[in-house]
């Protein structure tokens, strides 16, 4: 069985790198032989799959797929449905003017085709969990685009994990109003914003299941015998986050009393590890601002490290969705810093999946220092008490998630019969 696999930024973020090493040791468990294809590179992927059969995409055939779409630049511009259309409705046709204009330009294709060429061969279209399907983010209209390009082939498409909006822009939400109505099937890791989203978007009740994030599972699977004695530190300094640098001091400030209250070490819970928003750079800064000599978690390269230096807590303090996820999974309290539309809503989310231990506070609010002292204190002495929900609540996902995946392979079994 072809599987193509849309991940997105698992080389510099540890959370997608989760959800990614879930998706594919399942789909290599559960599905007969596949032959997975990545669409994005994943340096560590021999590592999750052992054996399987698995090669990367090139690189210069997705390229030169994407940017052909800018020879319908001014068409897609001014009447951008009716690119999507075509590309939906009569792909032969399109392919035919796409080469014929790319000709008379004096364009290579031949890379183009081959990635086109690798859908007309395919059995399923699978897009890794993720939070991209947002106007946040270039990469929402490239997936929507493949999703449409899967349809047009008539390659079923199934998305696991994923966080959609908050989509304000009107260009991308009528996109995804075209492509996201014909997936088979969507799992959602929160119910709160993207099950109304995605129903607004026109995508049918039967085709949406609510199953938590994949990331649960490998989170859960490392949680330790008893809670830990540390409190975990994060804060994600971001265009997207809408936290600057500036508020390192006040948390640095915060947790430099709850861990001289509580004799508990800070250790960093780092996600994004590489890059222009690393994680990394703001946990060595509040670290540094409280004294501590540290790499800021640099040396936490995996997941699964980052998720025991987690296990290691009693509460972790964090600006990433997923530095909750791994703390909530393994049955540790969280406080989550949110600034923006797109925090606020994953950390509520999370919130209400999970139903206790996880606290949100804007960073904006006038008394946020004396909020964030009382969070963690009411988080730790309440931790005993929240550790065997949470667990339960992360088996409870677990579960669900493992029943989503199970209909796809009925689905697909029951497809290639027919």
């Amino acid at each position: 069985m072809k599987v193509i696999v849309q991940s997105n930024n698992t080389s510099h973020n540890l959370g997608d790198a989760s959800m990614f090493h879930v998706a594919i040791k399942r789909i290599s468990r559960i599905l007969s032989d596949p032959q997975i294809q990545l669409i994005e590179k994943n340096p560590n992927y021999e590592s999750v799959c052992g054996d399987g059969k698995i090669e990367d995409v090139d690189d210069w055939q997705i390229q030169s797929w994407a940017l052909k779409r800018p020879l319908w630049h001014r068409i897609d511009q001014a009447i951008p449905n009716l690119v999507d259309l075509f590309s939906m409705r009569w792909p032969r046709i399109k392919d035919w003017l796409t080469e014929a204009k790319a000709n008379v330009r004096g364009n290579e294709v031949e890379a183009r085709n081959k990635f086109v060429q690798r859908f007309e061969k395919a059995d399923i279209l699978f897009v890794s969990g993720g939070g991209l399907m947002t106007d946040l983010f270039a990469s929402a209209e490239r997936v929507c685009n493949l999703i449409m390009l899967a349809h047009s082939r008539g390659v079923p498409v199934f998305m696991f994990g994923q966080g959609i909006g908050p989509i304000r822009s009107s260009r991308l939400r009528n996109k995804a109003r075209r492509a996201l109505p014909e997936v088979q099937s969507i799992a959602l890791r929160e119910k709160k914003f993207s099950y109304p989203l995605l129903r607004d978007l026109g995508v049918p009740d039967d085709r949406i299941t609510v199953t938590g994030d994949d990331a649960v599972t490998l989170a859960h699977n490392e949680r330790p015998q008893a809670l830990g004695e540390g409190i975990g530190v994060n804060l994600r300094v971001a265009y997207y986050s809408n936290i600057s640098a500036d508020l390192t001091e006040t948390v640095a400030e915060v947790l430099s009393e709850a861990s001289a209250t509580y004799d508990a070490p800070l250790l960093p819970v780092p996600i994004a590890y590489r890059g222009e928003n690393s994680d990394v750079a703001s946990i060595r800064a509040i670290l540094k601002a409280v004294g501590k000599k540290t790499d800021g978690g640099a040396s936490l390269t995996s997941p699964e490290e980052v998720i025991r230096k987690a296990g290691k807590c009693r509460v972790v303090v964090t600006g990433s969705y997923h530095g909750g996820v791994f703390a909530l999974s393994q049955g540790v309290p969280v406080v989550g810093l949110a600034n923006s539309k797109y925090y606020h809503n994953k950390f509520h989310g999370l919130a209400e999946m999970f139903g206790v231990g996880c606290t949100v506070l804007r960073t904006n609010r006038g008394d946020f220092k004396v909020a964030l002292d009382e969070a963690i204190r009411e988080a730790w002495s309440r931790a005993p008490e929240y550790r065997s929900q949470l667990i339960r609540e992360a088996e409870r996902q677990i579960d669900a998630s493992e029943t989503a995946y199970a209909s796809m392979v009925e689905y697909l079994a029951s497809s290639t019969s027919n």
